[in-house]
């Protein structure tokens, strides 16, 4: 069970990630607008009642601004593989609220949009190089 959870954060965080890179530039997105961003795309797969939507928004509100200051200290020099670590931790604890307050059927939904997208970006990564 704490496999999966930690797949599910993981997995949020990529999506999140990845859809922020395509839109405006990853950490460049505000906040407020990677919450905005979390809200929508689990709306969209798990049709979400306005209280979900609330508690999505603050939670990934409050992550989002925890990891934009992690990401500033280390481009200002500050440890990135500790920060990274801190982040995982981060997102970890914001997937176990969401999934929290979803119902069965939605951590079951849930659960298979992690796995796709875990698979997606594991695709992506090996089809990846270094160009130079």
């Amino acid at each position: 069970m704490k496999k999966v959870l930690f797949m599910v954060v993981a997995m949020l965080c990529v999506v999140t990630m990845s859809k922020a890179q395509q839109g405006r530039g990853g950490m460049r997105m505000k906040p407020e607008d990677r919450a905005k961003h979390s809200v929508d795309l689990l709306n969209e797969k798990l049709t979400l009642t306005q209280e979900q939507k609330d508690s999505v928004y603050q939670f990934s509100l409050a992550e989002a601004k925890e990891q934009q200051a992690l990401f500033q200290a280390g481009n200002n020099g500050g440890d990135r593989k500790a920060n990274f670590e801190k982040m995982r931790s981060i997102r970890e604890k914001t997937q176990q609220k969401i999934k929290g307050i979803l119902t069965d059927e939605q951590q079951k939904a849930y659960d298979e949009l992690v796995k796709e997208q875990r698979n997606r970006m594991q695709g992506q990564g090996r089809g990846r190089g270094r160009q130079g």
